[in-house]
């Protein structure tokens, strides 16, 4: 019984795990050290987490891609 429960993939709810100093803005490639400006997007559908060093590069990222992803996403 313990074998499917460990085989069953988990969906992190909420924010995913930021490696400050480590992980990259998804727009500019710039590493992430500021704890103030950080904006994560979620989804849920792939349980993926695009990291941005800046809310503005959160917004025109949401802006290039389908609007029915919206519905799916959410912005930390």
């Amino acid at each position: 019984m313990l074998g499917f429960i460990a085989c069953e993939k988990s969906q992190t709810n909420g924010v995913h795990k930021i490696h400050y100093d480590i992980d990259m803005c998804v727009k500019c490639k710039m590493v992430i050290s500021d704890r103030h400006y950080v904006a994560q997007i979620d989804d849920r559908v792939s349980d993926k987490a695009f990291t941005f060093d800046d809310i503005g590069f959160a917004l025109l990222w949401m802006a290039t891609i389908p609007k029915d992803y919206h519905k799916e996403a959410h912005l930390y």
